[in-house]
């Protein structure tokens, strides 16, 4: 009786001691970001870290670091920049360009832009954006029409174009946007922007600004949405090329002259003649 006693207190014993560490850990990593005890937090730093479904940023005057963690709802956008090697079939592209009857582009493209298309984007080609002129601005009177309406200012020239890489030679793209195939040809340096939703592109050194739920006192962040500018240049994989045979250097090759035109053979050694090999044998 006494034995079943003392299982049992040791068994309390051990629930409560396992409920107080479980509020303990509770209260570090935040999960359930909406309790009252979870506070909204804007992090800006620099990524000192990255790994799977979490970064370490480095932020404030003090250097304070803090723990971010990604959640499966976090929303993640990566800005970078990107050499022509990176473009490849099956990337979804965004730039301006005058095009002629045959959808070609009149001029090399000197910027173009990776994107992600949302639910509520389309790809195809599309008049160019355009802003309202500034009333109080002094040229906006210039840039009113017949009727007093504001004309608006062009942002770009040519036409938008969205559509998706179909292939790729040096720099020259076909891109499919809706219906039209388009041929571009880019600049020798072109700006190449990319922007997409993926945190496989953050690398340490980028810049960050983290909008989340944090535990006060704690460096620890859920993250709702994480912007970083990423601090690599993208580039692609591209083909490896064949190492080079290393130069035999112990042989010196043959000086070009009259003794080297005719090569010297190898001794091979002189077979006996028949009356040689008789006299060998004895017979």
């Amino acid at each position: 009786m006494l034995t079943r006693v003392v299982s049992v207190v040791a068994a309390i014993s051990g629930l409560a001691a396992a409920l107080t560490s479980a509020k303990g850990y509770a209260a570090v990593i935040p999960h359930t970001p909406h309790q009252a005890q979870y506070a909204d937090k804007t992090i800006e730093g620099t990524v000192e870290a990255v790994a799977r479904g979490e970064m370490r940023v480095v932020a404030g005057r003090n250097q304070r670091e803090w723990l971010v963690v990604f959640q499966p709802l976090t929303k993640v956008l990566v800005k970078a920049k990107a050499e022509v090697s990176y473009l490849k079939a099956g990337q979804t592209v965004e730039f301006y360009a005058e095009l002629d009857a045959e959808d070609v582009a009149k001029e090399k493209l000197a910027e173009l832009s990776v994107v992600t298309l949302r639910a509520e984007d389309k790809s195809g080609i599309f008049p160019p954006d355009s802003k309202p002129v500034n009333a109080a601005d002094p040229q906006g009177d210039k840039q009113r029409g017949k009727h007093g309406r504001k004309r608006g200012v062009l942002t770009h020239v040519g036409s938008r174009v969205v559509g998706r890489i179909t292939s790729r030679k040096d720099n020259k793209l076909t891109v499919q946007a809706d219906k039209r195939k388009v041929q571009i040809e880019l600049s020798d340096l072109p700006v190449i922007n990319v922007s997409l939703p993926d945190a496989t592109l953050i690398v340490p050194g980028s810049s960050v600004v983290v909008h989340g739920k944090a535990v006060p006192g704690k460096p620890l962040c859920q993250a709702d949405d994480v912007q970083v500018t990423s601090s690599r240049i993208l580039k692609g994989k591209g083909k490896r090329t064949a190492a080079k045979k290393p130069l035999d250097t112990a042989k010196p090759p043959a000086k070009a002259g009259p003794e080297s035109e005719e090569a010297e053979e190898p001794d091979k050694g002189e077979s006996p003649s028949p009356e040689a090999a008789d006299d060998l044998t004895g017979s």
